[in-house]
């Protein structure tokens, strides 16, 4: 994928988890739930270090640093872990020895659906005057990782990058509508490249008052572009110049998803990936869609 040896640097900021996916029969939520307690899969995850961790492992020539809470056992379990991938954790804070922890269930045809799942976290502060972090080409975060408590450091981060010509991204997630107004406006000001499913836009234009996507780009001028994940039906690319681009999937009629999880995620890594590699949009939105099919087919675990 990768078309130049040009060395490029990635800045992004997540919360770590541990994720644990077992089989599970919904129509019978209960039934013989010690057997499928004995067929789970357990695994570090988190939205912003899956897109990290693909970033780092897709190519040397790509420094990733992954900024988060200094959850000390789930850190030293990834220094241990060979498929971590080429990435610079830099824990931030007070070692923090608990962690949050979610239980997923898979039905038969890899949908999943939340079992339990731990949503609060400390907030994850990140200091602007760091000269260290400007050395990257791009910082990546998630709307899961904004609250009131660091909004002002984030947005700090993200006008410094902005001034300093380099890109700033952030996905939507489904609590978009959870959070509030004056938070949403604030972060969208400094953001350059935003991404989300279509149900994550209905939420965030219903909730800032704007009428489409295409309005986001009059309201907030520093976004350039718009990815819109449409899931078995490929993704859609919005440029402020006014050009749209449309990519369908590459599933093929018999391919059968195996586990979903993490396939947005890994859209937004292929999309970062191609940014800082200044492919077209053409191509951009095509690899994003096929990394995305892949991991639909193959599963992340």
């Amino acid at each position: 994928m990768i078309d130049s040896a040009k060395k490029v640097c990635v800045l992004s900021a997540g919360t770590l988890r541990s994720d644990i996916y077992l089989n599970y029969d919904f129509a019978v939520p209960m039934k013989e739930m010690e057997v499928k307690l004995t067929n789970y899969t357990r695994k570090i995850g988190g939205s912003v270090f899956n897109t990290s961790k693909f970033i780092g492992n897709y190519s040397s020539n790509i420094d990733v640093t992954f900024c988060t809470l200094n959850h000390i056992s789930l850190i030293a379990e990834l220094a241990n872990d060979s498929l971590s991938g080429n990435i610079n954790i830099s824990a931030i804070g007070n070692p923090i020895n608990s962690y949050p922890m979610s239980i997923i269930g898979l039905d038969n045809i890899g949908e999943k659906r939340m079992i339990s799942v731990e949503t609060y976290s400390p907030p994850l502060y990140l200091d602007s005057d760091n000269p260290n972090y400007y050395l990257s080409d791009i910082f990546y975060t998630s709307f899961y990782e904004i609250n009131n408590d660091n909004l002002e450091s984030i947005c700090s981060l993200c006008t410094a990058f902005l001034s300093r010509n380099k890109y700033t991204m952030i996905d939507l997630c489904p609590l978009i509508d959870s959070l509030d107004n004056d938070i949403i406006v604030k972060v969208l000001k400094c953001i350059s490249v935003l991404s989300g499913n279509e149900q994550e836009y209905n939420k965030l234009l219903n909730k800032i008052g704007i009428s489409g996507k295409k309005q986001l780009f009059e309201s907030f001028p520093n976004i350039k572009h718009i990815f819109i994940k449409r899931g078995s039906d490929g993704a859609v690319l919005l440029s402020s110049d006014g050009k749209e681009y449309i990519q369908k999937s590459f599933k093929s009629n018999d391919l059968v998803a195996k586990n979903t999880t993490g396939c947005g995620d890994i859209f937004n890594a292929a999309v970062i990936i191609g940014l800082l590699y200044r492919w077209s949009p053409e191509k951009i939105l095509s690899e994003a869609v096929k990394e995305s099919a892949i991991i639909a087919e193959r599963g992340l675990l």
